[in-house]
């Protein structure tokens, strides 16, 4: 709450301090002109006025006190709350909602309810928006069908899938009918899960009702289908909804270019980008990234960097995706130069390279420089290998010692096995040290080809001996490590199944808490398990509304500041 009570910061007078709803105080002199609660109403609702206008106009609003606020409609509120909560946010919107109940001159209604859980499912506050629809039914305030499908958005956007189902549910057992939102905000949750069976019933049960599914719905399923690694399901559901007569926007294709990329169908996710263009749908970078992917997964190099010169053609700007994914392309297809020409055009571009960038572009070098060795032994070709391979080593210093950036151990194991297999002991040994320097355990495959280097080499059968028994070390470390883990994964969930029982009493504890609460009251208690159990008693004073020791609450900026 923006006080530290029940409320948010009711000052002396019974006036609301505006710095709590981003404002800024307002002196005597500007008390004096403020316009009429009515008129801040109207220039709010204006098309024409401007994000910062609205902002402004709440803040007076909120600042005049209750006579100026007098004469605002419920329909009127309704607006300023669905305004607070586009442009200030969630929070200012459950500021109004307080505010009314504070003032007392209307009642909450459905409709302030309803903008109050929308405001929440675009803040992803799913349990903001939970606490409003209990607030309806224990205030004798039914929920209609739209708070019902803020609450399932909200859940989606939260990531709470499971919960969004069980409000689908619910609003069907106190007799509302889903609407086509209801079910589409649903099956948006399946898709944050990746529950793609759930999804397609929904899809099945919309149809059963009689709402034909739409774009969003379709989208939403072949998401699911995304993440669930069924690219096939996700293929289908587009040629469906194409077939129906709906027409895909770029959301649908990306998801359907998306699948392909997990399930290594670059020809597919081709065929999709042409049929984008071919019905005047213009791909985004998404579109772009998610084929380059497609391309990279099944190996072919040339048609990723292909993707990636045709987005400069077309006016899109690769970002670090598109450009690690062309990287991660050259390195299956071991075409070393190529990535660090990536490499250094994401520098010429203000794009600064990641782990994965130089990683990519390291195991491109060293890949190529061994395919080099096993294609010819001529002079020319051997020069080629070594310079490959000291390019290689030297994109390897520059990630330690300029960018700081920590390689892959897949990097790291191409960039040994290339330098052992040229004879380049001393390198591979570097490299080995640092990994163990920087807390890592190289492979074992690794300290192999090192100690067969070495083995090769005249004179360096002891340090190859040497190198043999540290493996062995690092073996048996690498064992002990494993049988660590397992050790605190089966401790961990010991301590999830314990957090879940702490959960459980809290739940039942701010239920409680929440019955006891005032009729008209909104927000929930602000504790959390760790604070009930760390015996704070205070919180649940405020919680209640109800200052401790009976003291009033303290308003204005200060009452704002203490509950930010």
């Amino acid at each position: 709450g923006g006080s530290s009570g029940g409320g948010y910061g009711a000052g002396k007078g019974g006036e609301v301090g505006p710095n709590l709803f981003g404002g800024h105080p307002l002196g005597p002199h500007h008390q004096a002109v403020l316009v009429s609660g009515e008129e801040l109403v109207r220039l709010i609702k204006s098309s024409r006025s401007t994000r910062h206008e609205r902002q402004r106009w709440l803040a007076e609003l909120a600042g005049g006190g209750p006579e100026q606020r007098r004469g605002v409609t419920a329909h009127a509120y309704t607006v300023v709350i669905a305004t607070a909560g586009r442009d200030n946010g969630w929070r200012d919107a459950l500021r109004w909602l307080d505010l009314m109940r504070h003032e007392g001159n209307l009642q909450l209604d459905v409709y302030h309810y309803s903008a109050g859980i929308n405001a929440c499912a675009k803040g992803r506050q799913w349990e903001q928006a939970l606490l409003l629809l209990d607030a309806m039914a224990r205030n004798g305030v039914p929920p209609d069908c739209v708070c019902y499908n803020g609450a399932i958005s909200a859940c989606a956007r939260g990531g709470r899938w499971e919960r969004a189902l069980e409000l689908l549910e619910e609003m069907q057992t106190k007799g509302l009918d889903p609407n086509m939102i209801s079910y589409s905000a649903a099956i948006s949750a399946c898709s944050k899960g990746g529950c793609w069976e759930r999804a397609l019933e929904l899809l099945g049960e919309m149809r059963a009702a009689g709402h034909w599914p739409n774009v969003i719905s379709y989208s939403a399923a072949i998401s699911a289908c995304d993440k669930g690694g069924q690219w096939g399901r996700a293929l289908g559901l587009l040629q469906e909804m194409i077939n129906l007569g709906l027409e895909a926007d770029v959301v649908s294709y990306n998801a359907a270019i998306s699948a392909c990329t997990e399930g290594k169908q670059w020809a597919a996710a081709l065929s999709l980008l042409a049929q984008m263009r071919s019905q005047g749908i213009a791909p985004n970078a998404i579109t772009y990234n998610a084929a380059i992917g497609a391309c990279e997964k099944a190996g072919q190099w040339a048609r990723a960097l292909m993707l990636l010169d045709e987005m400069r053609q077309t006016g899109i700007r690769p970002d670090v995706a598109s450009f690690n994914s062309a990287i991660a392309a050259c390195d299956r297809g071991a075409q070393g130069r190529r990535a660090v020409g990536l490499l250094h055009e994401m520098y010429r571009a203000g794009i600064g390279p990641e782990g994965a960038s130089y990683s990519g572009a390291i195991a491109a070098c060293a890949k190529e420089s061994k395919s080099l060795a096993s294609t010819s032994e001529d002079a020319t070709n051997k020069k080629r290998q070594e310079s490959t391979l000291q390019t290689a080593l030297q994109l390897w210093q520059e990630m330690h010692r300029v960018s700081c950036l920590e390689p892959t151990m897949a990097c790291c194991r191409a960039l040994v096995e290339a330098c052992s297999e040229l004879g380049h002991w001393k390198p591979a040994l570097m490299i080995l040290q640092q990994l163990e320097q920087a807390g890592r355990i190289p492979e074992a495959p690794m300290y192999d080809s090192v100690v067969g280097a070495l083995e090769a080499a005249s004179g360096q059968a002891a340090l190859a001996s040497q190198l043999a028994l540290r493996a062995e070390q690092q073996a048996a470390r690498r064992a002990d490590l494993e049988r660590r883990d397992r050790d605190l994964s089966e401790a961990l969930e010991r301590a999830e199944g314990e957090r879940c029982k702490v959960e459980g009493e809290f739940a039942e504890a701010k239920e409680a808490a929440m019955a006891e609460l005032a009729p008209g009251a909104i927000l929930a208690l602000a504790t959390t398990p760790t604070d009930l159990h760390a015996g704070r008693p205070e919180l649940a004073h405020r919680a209640h509304g109800r200052p401790e020791h009976g003291r009033p609450e303290q308003g204005g900026a200060q009452g704002g500041a203490q509950g930010g």
